[in-house]
């Protein structure tokens, strides 16, 4: 049997790719960004590398800003980081 390709999808941050299950997915809803956690939205996504030093320089830089993030999201996304 064929084995699939893993999927890959680019961190916005480091601008490097990275399998699906290592980042987080942000969906476009009304111009706003939000945090889909299952994966399962539909809308474009950005993905962020599930990792705290990528999310300290996301809150630091202009990117916020760039893509409309507001503090709310990025607060989620640690959240999460904590639980696991």
């Amino acid at each position: 049997m064929l084995t699939r390709p893993e999927i890959l999808r680019l961190d916005i941050v480091s601008h490097k790719q990275f399998p699906k299950d290592k980042l987080f997915r942000l969906v476009k809803i009304d111009d706003v960004y939000v945090l889909d956690e299952g994966h399962d939205m539909k809308g474009r996504g950005l993905y962020v590398l599930k990792d705290e030093e990528t999310l300290n320089k996301l809150s630091s830089k202009k990117l916020m800003s760039r893509y409309r993030l507001n503090e709310e999201v990025v607060m989620r996304m640690k959240a999460c980081l904590i639980k696991k």
